[in-house]
């Protein structure tokens, strides 16, 4: 019997160590949690959007805060994109805490949409259906036209429009989802073109767009000579990040092309083929050597074959996606503490300040025919405190954005905000 006591005893024991070790691991919250980390310097930033915002005022050591953790991240995933989750350890940053009121751990604050004021304390069951409920709940959908059901109204609301174009959601239910009412409220998106919602449509509205299956998302153009409607339907996933690139990719005249990205499915890690290969010829194990190119944790200085290793589509995914490479080209941003802000958001950081580092990545811009030699001479040569932003969002795609002068860490912490929400206009290049 005494045995049996030790032996459970042991058990338990062993059992409380891990238990103790999983949830000490809990904050701060890490990459692909779908939740920033805040700190005082880029707070501000992250709650001045037109989506509603939702942050948790943690303590680490905080019981009650390491017992939510699972279901806040749970929340997270669940609206990604429409609504910013974030978390600030008010532990550490008391004065930001108190500044929002903040007496107890934990304390959820909401900001309405468009609301950048004083925000609302979430005091209801802390689940992630809970909260998700509460949110979405709240939504308006003011900024969306739920009146134009017919095929003439639908005209009606394209001819009245600026660019003679509007995103239009049909649908067999009756409710407007927040998702859309969201991006209806897009400053960006908004003056662009109005958003219609059409429940339960007829067979004549579905006929002149062209839709059959329910929901379908669409962006609708005038024709030429004003008799009709013309549709280019949105085949990716329903998230509010693919259907607001492709619905501002349409209204640059891209849309068929953006549409395509969208749609392509991105793997973790993109790799040659053999019949790639010897299609691809000389090319082909560089890109595959490139994939398996191990993505830096921290600042790295940039050396040849950079944005191959890191920054190409064939490089390793962030979240999914190509990451978004911000390349130092001065001294005046201190990229470590930029990646210390934004450790959970798909950002690479590169040093190309050093003058034999300017002209390596100089040749391999050329090299991927993003720039011409005389474009990156002119572009980059006499940057000297500026940071270029570089995507490469698909084998046959590059945008990018030079920044000539980043004045301090406060400003490039902005602009990177700024860029993660789709505010900084990138120039596109196609790669030949």
């Amino acid at each position: 019997m005494a045995r049996l006591t030790l032996c459970s005893k042991t058990v338990l024991l062993l059992v409380c160590l891990l238990y103790c070790c999983t949830t000490v691991l809990a904050f701060p919250f890490g990459r692909g949690s779908g939740v920033a980390e805040l700190s005082p310097a880029t707070f501000s930033q992250f709650i001045d959007t037109h989506k509603p915002v939702v942050i948790l005022f943690y303590a680490p050591w905080c019981g009650h805060c390491k017992n939510f953790h699972a279901d806040y991240e749970k929340f997270a995933h669940a609206v990604k994109g429409s609504v910013r989750v974030g978390a600030l350890n008010a532990d550490t940053h008391s004065a930001l805490g108190q500044q929002y009121g903040v007496k107890g751990f934990p304390t959820i604050k909401y900001w309405k949409v468009g609301k950048k004021g004083e925000p609302q304390e979430y005091a209801y069951q802390r689940t992630a259906a809970a909260l998700q409920s509460f949110v979405t709940n709240d939504v308006s959908s003011s900024h969306v036209i739920t009146s134009a059901s017919t095929v003439e109204a639908l005209k009606s609301v394209l001819i009245k429009a600026t660019n003679k174009t509007m995103a239009v959601l049909l649908s067999a239910k009756a409710k407007v989802p927040p998702i859309y009412s969201i991006m209806a409220m897009s400053p960006k998106l908004r003056d662009a073109m109005p958003f219609v919602f059409v429940g339960s449509p007829s067979a004549d509205v579905q006929a002149a767009l062209g839709i059959g299956e329910l929901p379908k998302v669409a962006f609708v153009k005038l024709s030429a000579d004003g008799s009709s409607m013309e549709a280019t339907p949105f085949a990716g996933v329903i998230a509010y990040e693919p259907m607001a690139k492709f619905f501002l990719a349409c209204s640059t005249g891209d849309c068929d092309a953006e549409k395509v990205e969208m749609t392509a499915a991105a793997p973790e890690v993109t790799t040659a083929t053999p019949a790639a290969d010897a299609a691809a010829g000389s090319e082909a194990a560089p890109r595959a050597a490139a994939a398996k190119k191990m993505l830096p944790i921290g600042l790295v200085p940039y050396a040849a074959n950079g944005l191959m290793d890191y920054c190409s589509y064939a490089a390793l995914k962030l979240h999914g996606q190509t990451p978004l490479c911000v390349i130092r080209l001065g001294s005046a941003a201190d990229l470590g503490r930029a990646h210390a802000s934004f450790s959970t958001e798909p950002l690479l950081f590169l040093d190309a300040s050093a003058a034999e580092s300017r002209q390596v990545l100089l040749a391999d811009l050329v090299a991927a025919h993003i720039f011409t030699a005389d474009e990156a001479a002119a572009r980059l040569s006499g940057v000297t405190n500026g940071v270029l932003l570089l995507r490469i969002s698909k084998e046959s795609v590059a945008r990018t954005k030079v920044l000539a002068t980043v004045e301090d860490d406060a400003a490039l912490l902005d602009v990177l905000q700024s860029a993660l929400t789709g505010n900084v206009r990138m120039e596109k290049h196609t790669l030949s």
